[in-house]
């Protein structure tokens, strides 16, 4: 029938107990006494369905951290990084479908990889009966969001407190 939405598909007829195959690469390197970088990269099989905090098949990010103590904070960071996250073939056929994720699909991906520039100020607090606490500003500009290039860019803004008791 002309015009009509096409079929999406059912997962809850085929979905029985699986595991996700991956590996990950992690490397740190302090670069003086206040000025560390990172790098990781990621990649999962992609042919799983995704119960995480994120749906990422391929994954690749780098950064850098910069104590306080050059400000006279020593309990301060400030961070910058860059991430590229991407999905599997099979994974964007899937959504390219109309299917759902867990996070991700509003039925039209054009896919394109999602770029993330991050950046974050951490401001320590003091000792007290709060060990270690901390809170952080946080800016991110991701391009492509949810792997879609005709959505976003999307900008960010987050404001989080850690603390150990």
């Amino acid at each position: 029938q002309a015009g009509a939405t096409p079929a999406i598909a059912d997962t809850a007829l085929v979905r029985q107990r699986q595991y996700k195959e991956g590996w990950g690469l992690a490397w740190e390197q302090a670069l003086t006494d206040d000025i560390g970088a990172f790098a990781r990269i990621a990649r999962s099989d992609g042919q799983s369905e995704v119960y995480a905090f994120a749906e990422i098949d391929q994954s690749q990010s780098a950064g850098t951290l910069i104590q306080g103590k050059a400000w006279g904070r020593a309990a301060d960071t400030l961070g910058l990084a860059v991430a590229r996250n991407g999905l599997s073939t099979a994974h964007q056929r899937y959504l390219a479908s109309g299917a759902d994720g867990f996070f991700v699909g509003d039925g039209a991906l054009s896919y394109q990889h999602e770029h993330t520039l991050e950046g974050f100020y951490s401001l320590g607090l003091p000792n007290g009966w709060l060990h270690h606490s901390t809170v952080t500003l946080d800016l991110q500009r991701i391009n492509n969001p949810a792997y879609n290039h005709d959505r976003g860019p999307v900008k960010t803004m987050a404001i989080r407190l850690h603390t150990e008791i």
